[in-house]
C-alpha cells in the first residue's frame, strides 16, 4: 500500500538566460498544479546562482499541502531536472505531462531525458528487503535457473567475499568504455570496491573521450538493417561505429589532444621520465576539467574515478588503440622517444609488485575476453612458478562473456581450467556468466551500491 506518489524528469538541451527562465518555469509550474492537482500552493520561492559560488542557473521551490514541488536548472550544460511530489488523490503524472507541453512550446529542441514516477509512504514491510534493495530483491525474486540463477548465486557469493574484506579488480575488455561502462563502474571505484583496473587501450581512451566529446557522437540504432553503405557514409564522414555507437574520432584527435600528448612525450623525453598510458590521460583529462568541471559525465568516467581515488590501471597491448596507434606512430617517424611510456613488461612489473603487496583476498570480475582479463589473471601463476615466492591464487573469480564455452577458446573457456594453471583453487569461488556483459553488470554494480550504501 502507497499514500504518495513521486514523479520526476529530467529535460535536456535547453539554453536559456536563467534570469527570463525562471519567472516561466515558475509561471508553468504554478499553472499546472493549479490546474491538474488538488494541491493547494503554501508558498513559491526561486532562487538564481550567478556562478560565483555555485554554478549559473536556478531553484524553484514550491511549498505544498501534499508535499512539494521543484524545479533545477544548470544554464551551462541546459540540464532542466523537475519533481512532483504529492500524497494527496493527486495524480502528478497530468501536472508533469502538462509542463511538458508548456516547455516544448518554450523551446522545440527539448529533450525529455528521464521521466519515473515512484510510489513513496509504503505501509506494506512484508517485503522490506526487496523494497529497501530493489535491485536484489529483482534478482532474488525472478533469477532462479539455468543462466540467471548463475547471476544470482555469483551476485550472492561477491557480496559475502565482500563484506569478508575482499576487493576485486575488473577487467574491460569489448565496447565497454563506449557502452558507459562508467555510470556503474564510477561509482564502485569511489566507494573503495574496487582495487584495480585490467583494461584494454581502446576502452581506457574510450572512456576519455567519451568525457570530453560524446556530444559529438551519433547514435546507429538501424544498423543491423542499413548495411554497408551505412558503414561506407559513416567513414566518408569521419566516424568509427561501435555497434549503435559512432564516435567522430576526426573531431576528437583534430582537437589538441594529440599536441597536448606530444608535448607531454617531449616533456617526459626530456626529463628522461617514463610514464604509463594512463598517467598521460590524467594530464589530458586535467587540462580539459575546466570546461567539464560541473558536467555530468564527470561522474560517469572510471578512469578520472581511478585517478581520483589512487586506483591502480594496468593497460596490457595499449598499442591496439587509437591513442596507442598513434603513439606508435610517433615513434616510427622518430618525432618521440619510445621510452617515454612504459611498456608491457613494465605493466607486468608493476602488476606483480601490486600484486604480492595485496593483504586483503582478492578477486577477479572479468567483463568481457580478451587481453585484460588474461594478462591480469596470469600474475598468480608467474609468482608461483617463475618467481618462485609462494602461491598466491586468486580468492574469486567471475566472467561475464558472450563467448560460449568451446574448444580451445580462452575466452569461453570454463573457470575450471583455470584450477589448471594455478590461477584459482578448486574451492574459489568462480562463476561465468554466459551473457552480454552491458546487460549484466549494471546489475552486479547495483546490487553491490545496494549492499553496501
Amino acid at each position: 500500500m502507497t499514500a504518495g506518489k513521486h514523479h520526476f524528469i529530467d529535460l535536456a538541451s535547453i539554453f536559456q538566460d536563467s534570469r527570463h527562465y525562471v519567472h516561466k518555469i515558475m509561471d508553468h509550474m504554478d499553472q499546472a498544479i493549479r490546474t491538474c492537482t488538488t494541491a493547494r500552493i503554501l508558498s513559491r520561492h526561486h532562487h538564481l546562482f550567478d556562478g560565483t559560488q555555485s554554478p549559473p542557473g536556478f531553484t524553484c521551490m514550491f511549498m505544498l499541502d501534499e508535499s512539494h514541488a521543484s524545479a533545477h536548472y544548470y544554464q551551462e550544460t541546459g540540464l532542466l531536472a523537475i519533481d512532483f511530489f504529492t500524497c494527496g488523490s493527486s495524480d502528478n503524472s497530468r501536472a508533469i505531462n502538462f509542463l511538458i507541453d508548456k516547455l516544448k512550446k518554450d523551446n522545440p529542441e527539448l529533450k525529455l531525458t528521464q521521466s519515473k514516477q515512484v510510489d513513496r509512504f509504503k505501509t506494506d514491510v512484508s517485503s522490506r528487503d526487496a523494497y529497501t534493495k530493489p535491485v536484489k530483491g529483482f534478482i532474488n525474486k525472478y533469477y532462479q535457473n539455468f543462466n540467471a540463477r548463475t547471476l544470482k548465486d555469483c551476485v550472492e557469493s561477491l557480496i559475502r567475499f565482500m563484506k569478508q574484506g575482499g576487493r576485486c579488480v575488473v577487467s574491460l575488455g569489448g565496447g565497454l568504455s563506449t557502452a558507459q561502462i562508467g555510470i556503474g563502474l564510477a561509482p564502485l571505484i569511489e566507494k573503495g570496491l574496487i582495487s584495480a583496473i585490467s583494461t584494454t587501450g581502446a576502452n581506457l581512451e574510450e572512456d576519455v573521450f567519451s568525457l570530453i566529446g560524446r556530444d559529438d557522437y551519433k547514435e546507429v540504432l538501424d544498423w543491423r538493417e542499413q548495411g554497408q553503405s551505412l558503414d561506407v557514409n559513416l567513414y566518408n564522414t569521419g566516424y568509427s561505429r561501435i555497434t549503435d555507437v559512432a564516435i567522430h574520432e576526426n573531431n576528437l584527435l583534430d582537437t589538441s589532444i594529440l599536441k597536448l600528448l606530444g608535448d607531454l612525450y617531449n616533456q617526459s623525453s626530456q626529463q628522461q621520465k617514463s610514464h604509463f598510458p594512463h598517467e598521460y590521460l590524467y594530464d589530458v583529462i586535467h587540462h580539459y576539467e575546466p570546461s567539464l568541471k560541473h558536467h555530468p559525465r564527470m561522474n560517469a568516467s572510471w578512469v578520472k574515478a581511478c585517478r581520483d581515488h589512487q586506483v591502480p590501471i594496468f593497460t596490457p597491448g595499449w598499442e591496439d588503440s587509437t591513442l596507442g596507434n598513434h603513439f606508435a606512430a610517433l615513434v616510427h617517424q622518430g618525432k618521440v622517444d619510445k621510452q617515454c611510456v612504459k611498456c608491457g613488461v613494465d605493466t607486468m612489473n608493476d602488476l606483480i609488485n601490486w600484486y604480492q603487496a595485496q593483504t586483503n583476498p582478492v578477486g577477479l570480475l572479468q567483463l568481457g575476453g580478451g587481453v585484460s582479463g588474461d594478462f591480469v589473471i596470469c600474475v598468480a601463476p608467474l609468482v608461483a612458478r617463475d618467481l618462485v615466492e609462494g602461491h598466491k591464487t586468486w580468492d574469486f573469480f567471475a566472467q561475464v562473456s558472450d563467448s560460449t564455452t568451446s574448444y580451445g577458446s580462452y575466452s569461453g573457456a570454463h573457470p575450471s581450467e583455470k584450477i589448471t594453471w594455478g590461477k584459482i583453487k578448486a574451492e574459489t569461488p568462480s562463476f561465468m556468466i554466459e551473457s552480454d556483459a552491458t546487460i549484466v553488470a549494471p546489475l552486479i554494480f547495483e546490487s553491490l551500491l545496494e549492499a553496501f550504501s
